[in-house]
């Protein structure tokens, strides 16, 4: 008889999460014999090589999903491990192996921390911020952390080394995009890292904490130019090995410039990567150098940071899944061609490109000035090209993607915008969604681009000055939806069937970044309400997106009107502040369909007084909304008729899910109420 075992052990959901507050536990079995079953758990919880901090005690229980903490308090920014014991029904008791979480700052351990940004104002919208500081150890380090967050998307380094994950097996996790797409006056995010295993712990040596602040998800076109500057917010948690404790935030002792090797960073924007000033500024990064003028970008000047207060809001942990490189996930080129120069061009037509020659998918190849390397790889996605190659200095490579190509000998007739076999581009709209790199002459360079991300399954290559000898390329992408989310794969007989299925999942991957965006390329990627309350029950089979989800019910109701009315768009954002029929509507939607897929009613709780708003919003005004955009995708008419009807049907529909959340949550009043509305 083969013994229960215990798998996937996840805390609030998720695997070995950090910024957790108050954990809860969940965990599932697998056995080969029949009707095998759990009558009893027990659940023990301990600091990291300390004593236990919550022994549950024997539980008749066979819940295994959102077991809440009831032990004494745990300690802020610290690692802790624990694991479950489950009773079968033969009375055998099995133990798994102990999983960790580590636990977020407490609020008032940032009041000390200011946010600090360029002692001259950054005004570009698409300039970065430079921020550094070392510290020099009072005695032997036992641990450390750092918590961090940005005005802007930021990167932070110690030692010239990204922070990332240590996880329990010893990989290392890197978090992309932070601090992820929040509401500009109301909330921001903070990640949390055990930096242990990154600094100098010797007594007397020196540890240089920096960071690289962007635009993106700040004072960009996304958020309609919601803040003003770009800025860095920082805890640093040093523990010592005789039980002593040392705290460094940011403040005016940082020292700020502006420019740096990332010259230029925004979300729809891309990059302007100069690799010739990488080294200088790794030499501050890493504490080898002390900042001077001119000494990491070509007009930099050093200066004490200046201590700023536009943001008014709330600073708060990470909730949900971060954003992340699935490098997992790569995809290789499936075709690579070199064209230079357009024939049959006429009237009418852009004409096509002329190919120079074909390569093989994933070899080496050598771009001269004048050509254009097409690759495609076969996917379209949310992601970032990755690339190993080589050029002398200061030579100049061009990035473009796009997600389809132009075809029909580019006639204007089909709304080409240049030749066929070239990049259509017209979709992106405003956004420039390329990427520019500066070679610094090294035998073998290495780039992928950090602040921004797009959509395509094409990138065009170009060069000037000299040639670029490519060595290899890759798309990895970019999600919020990790490997351990994923709840599985489906394969039929029918190809096409296939390609429907992961058409799905590739578009799920692709649009749920920080907030479950309508698009990832274009210079739009919004939290459309409309296209989440749609999309949520496929998402829920797809992985277990109950955080994703309820961080994105933050967003909305930091975005719900005075007057109880949802927007169509959330976080706040350039437009879509309105309220729309069944866009609205996903702020009662999302949480029912949440609650009904995975059994946990905290997403009502914690969203109840703002549903219940919306829903006395509706009473108010006879169910109608404000901005009525009706049926957007209808072939037939959407007149005020059919508009006012489907207002109608969602307002019953909604009274119908309060009914039943109010139930499932114990208010009998409220849902004697709901049913009679």
């Amino acid at each position: 008889m083969k013994e229960i075992s215990i798998y996937s052990l996840r805390v609030n959901r998720l695997s070995e999460p950090f910024g957790v507050v108050a954990p809860k536990f969940s965990w599932k079995l697998r056995s080969t014999r029949d009707d095998a079953r759990q009558l009893a758990y027990r659940i023990t919880v301990g600091e990291r090589g300390g004593a236990v901090a919550w022994d549950s005690g024997e539980v008749a229980s066979g819940n295994s999903l959102a077991v809440e903490y009831a032990g004494a308090p745990l300690k802020e920014a610290s690692a802790y491990e624990w694991s479950v014991s489950v009773k079968d029904e033969t009375g055998a008791w099995t133990t798994s192996p102990a999983a960790r979480f580590e636990t977020a700052l407490d609020a008032a351990s940032w009041a000390p921390a200011k946010w600090v940004a360029a002692h001259t104002p950054v005004w570009n919208d698409f300039d970065s911020t430079l921020l550094v500081k070392t510290v020099a150890n009072a005695k032997e380090v036992r641990e450390a952390w750092w918590f961090v967050t940005g005005q802007g998307v930021f990167e932070a380094y110690v030692g010239g080394k990204p922070v990332s994950h240590r996880r329990a097996d010893g990989t290392l996790e890197r978090d992309a995009l932070k601090p992820g797409f929040t509401h500009c006056q109301k909330r921001r995010q903070y990640f949390g890292y055990d930096i242990t295993h990154l600094v100098r712990r010797g007594a007397g040596e020196a540890n240089t904490f920096s960071a690289v602040v962007s635009a993106g998800w700040w004072r960009d076109q996304i958020t309609g130019h919601g803040g003003r500057e770009s800025a860095f917010r920082a805890v640093l948690v040093i523990r010592y090995a005789d039980g002593g404790e040392e705290r460094v935030v940011t403040d005016a002792t940082w020292l700020s410039t502006c420019g740096g090797p990332m010259m230029k960073a925004d979300i729809f924007y891309g990059e302007d990567y100069d690799a010739c000033l990488e080294r200088a500024w790794m030499a501050v990064a890493t504490g080898e150098k002390k900042p001077q003028n001119h000494d990491v970008a070509r007009s930099a000047i050093w200066g004490p940071a200046r201590e700023i207060d536009e943001f008014k809001g709330e600073t708060v942990p990470l909730k949900g899944l971060p954003v992340r490189h699935r490098d997992d996930l790569a995809l290789k080129p499936v075709s690579m061609r070199v064209w230079s120069g357009v024939e049959g061009a006429g009237e009418d037509r852009f004409g096509h490109v002329r190919v120079v020659r074909e390569c093989a998918p994933g070899e080496e190849v050598t771009l001269y000035p004048g050509e254009n390397l097409l690759i495609d790889f076969g996917q379209n996605a949310a992601a970032v090209p990755d690339f190993v190659f080589s050029a002398k200095r200061n030579v100049r490579l061009t990035v473009r993607v796009a997600e389809m190509l132009n075809d029909g000998d580019g006639a204007f007739a089909r709304h080409n915008d240049g030749p066929e076999g070239d990049l259509y581009k017209d979709n992106y709209r405003e956004a420039r969604a390329e990427a520019h790199y500066i070679f610094a002459g090294e035998d073998e360079e290495s780039y992928r681009p950090q602040f921004t991300f797009f959509g395509y399954r094409y990138i065009s290559l170009s060069c000037s000055r000299g040639l670029v000898t490519l060595r290899r390329v890759r798309s990895i992408p970019v999600t919020s939806v990790s490997p351990e989310a994923e709840t599985g794969s489906l394969e039929t007989g029918a190809p096409l069937i296939n390609r429907l299925i992961a058409n799905g999942v590739w578009g799920h991957r692709s649009n749920y970044l920080s907030v479950p965006t309508d698009c990832p390329q274009r210079n739009e990627r919004l939290g459309w309400s409309a296209d989440t309350q749609v999309f949520t029950p496929t998402a829920c089979y797809n992985a277990d997106v109950y955080s994703f989800l309820s961080k994105w019910m933050d967003d909305m109701v930091d975005s719900q009107h005075p007057d109880g009315g949802f927007p169509g768009v959330a976080p706040l954002a350039q437009y879509g502040d309105e309220n729309g029929v069944g866009w609205a509507d996903a702020g009662i939607i999302v949480p029912h369909v949440l609650w009904r897929m995975f059994g946990d009613t905290a997403v009502i709780e914690q969203h109840y007084d703002a549903m219940a708003r919306y829903i006395d919003f509706l009473d108010k005004n006879g169910g109608a909304n404000p901005q009525p955009w009706g049926d957007w995708l209808a072939y037939e008419r959407n007149d005020a008729g059919i508009k006012q009807y489907l207002a109608t049907a969602f307002w019953v529909w909604d009274a119908m899910m309060m009914r039943e959340m109010a139930e499932a949550t114990g208010r009998a009043g409220d849902a004697r109420r709901f049913a009679a509305s």
